[in-house]
């Protein structure tokens, strides 16, 4: 992650060639305050924190 405000993005580095890459483009002013990788290594799981912002609960609907 690099950036601070609203140009936070995520970026992956090369460590073979020291290369970086932009992976995203969060247009939003919203702050990023933390995130974390899927044990699989495929997603990015991150939270955004907005000053207007409202917190909703979604309940997913047990598997039957």
């Amino acid at each position: 992650m690099q950036g601070r405000g609203p140009s936070q993005d995520f970026w992956l580095l090369d460590l073979g060639t020291m290369t970086s890459r932009r992976l995203t483009h969060l247009d939003t002013k919203d702050t990023m305050r933390s995130f974390d990788i899927t044990s699989d290594g495929s997603r990015i799981v991150f939270d955004r924190l907005n000053e207007d912002s409202d917190i909703v609960l979604i309940e997913l609907k047990p598997k039957e």
